[in-house]
């Protein structure tokens, strides 16, 4: 080996040498680093179990938000599911009946015509002629609705009839059970329709003439639904006769309904107000409920005796101040006085009443709507003004925004 490749042998040891001297002080700060850090603590064993029942949780959580099943729907007792959006006709001479899997059911009246033109959840019909038993189960959904020409009927559990006249674009409806919102030309933002009342409404006409049911119309019962047992009724309990033999028990008839009651639904005003004339006017006002003194006073009133309806929509509200029809009979008594008598001062008492008692009641936007014209027409120039701005917020495109809009502007 020459002296060369010593003294180059001896440089490389001694840089080797330098780099681990001075790696020395990082060595020892890492080993003083390690040494203070606490020692890393074990996972608890119960944790491995909270998390995958806390999982578990969380699966359930979002079956349950999954949606329902979406619905079934069949023809009566054919069992046969309708094609969705095809129109189907009652016969002649009996119903047609939409048997829906919750248990709800629809009945098309004889030569009515309709269809189903959606199903999920819920359900959509469209009735193009005629009329519709309703029975909607509550809880499912709150998103049935019934179309019929221009109107629309949101539907939660209820029982209800409703019918529809294409060639007159008449529309109708009976709430037994329940309540119903209703849309359309004559119902502004929306009218609700509560247990008890009727509605009738054209938009050719623009009419809307809200009152009582019918008391002597049968109620929309339905039979139950196909798959839902039909409750027992026990059989009577034998009678002694007076010669000791055993006789079937012989149900007494149902009383007929008074003569002018079939003149009403027959739109024979005159004829059934001459009726109640014959057999006291009082007196068939004295023994009446509330929705048969509602109609009483319909009669009256659409037979030109303004004060006969009078009589009876207050003795109404004296009698039954705390039913359903205590403020219509308010809406009623303020129409007497601004149509027919002229009060305008206490028709806008009575529009204010109604108003009170049902501030989103089927009739509040006519209500306001009276109420200004009343307090106008009364000389009430102040009161008129602020009812005119507190309509045009409420309805903006109501039957009164003319006369709102003219009255705000005016000096």
């Amino acid at each position: 080996m020459s002296k060369l490749e010593i003294l180059l042998r001896r440089a490389a040891h001694e840089q080797d040498l330098q780099r681990a001297e001075s790696g020395l002080p990082e060595r020892l700060a890492a080993r003083f680093r390690d040494a203070s850090r606490p020692a890393p603590r074990r996972m608890p064993r119960w944790l491995p179990l909270a998390a995958a029942l806390m999982f578990t949780a969380i699966l359930v959580a979002v079956g349950a938000m999954k949606k329902p099943a979406p619905l079934g729907v069949t023809i009566g007792e054919t069992s046969a599911a309708p094609l969705l959006g095809a129109w189907l006709g009652a016969p002649d001479r009996g119903p047609l009946p939409l048997d829906f899997s919750d248990g709800s059911r629809f009945e098309l009246t004889p030569k009515s015509k309709a269809r189903v033109t959606e199903l999920g959840s819920s359900a959509r019909v469209e009735l193009a002629s005629g009329s519709l038993r309703v029975h909607v189960v509550p809880g499912r959904s709150s998103a049935w609705r019934i179309d019929a020409g221009p109107f629309g009927v949101r539907i939660t559990g209820t029982r209800f009839v409703v019918s529809y006249d294409p060639a007159q674009e008449v529309f109708e409806l009976v709430m037994d059970e329940g309540e119903v919102e209703l849309s359309g030309c004559v119902f502004g933002k929306g009218r609700k329709l509560a247990v008890g009342q009727r509605v009738r409404a054209s938009c050719r006409t623009q009419e809307l003439d809200v009152g009582y049911r019918d008391v002597a119309r049968p109620r929309a019962e339905l039979p139950l639904a196909s798959n839902t047992p039909e409750p027992k009724i026990a059989a009577p309990i034998p009678e002694a006769a007076a010669d000791g033999q055993s006789v079937a028990a012989t149900p007494l008839p149902a009383p007929a309904p008074a003569a002018w009651l079939p003149l009403a639904r027959a739109g024979k005003y005159r004829e059934a107000y001459a009726e109640l004339e014959r057999l006291g006017f009082d007196e068939e006002c004295r023994k009446a409920n509330a929705e048969t003194l509602g109609l009483i006073a319909d009669v009256a009133r659409k037979a030109r005796s303004p004060r006969k309806a009078e009589r009876a929509l207050l003795l109404l509200r004296r009698r039954f101040p705390s039913s359903a029809g205590a403020a219509i009979a308010a809406f009623s008594l303020g129409r007497l006085e601004f149509d027919e008598f002229r009060g305008y001062t206490r028709a806008a008492d009575w529009f204010r009443t109604y108003l009170k008692e049902q501030p989103n009641g089927a009739m509040a936007r006519e209500a306001l709507g009276r109420l200004l014209e009343a307090a106008y027409r009364g000389g009430d120039a102040g009161a008129a003004r602020a009812l005119s701005e507190r309509y045009l917020r409420e309805y903006p495109s109501g039957p009164h925004a003319e006369l709102a809009s003219r009255l705000v502007r005016a000096p």
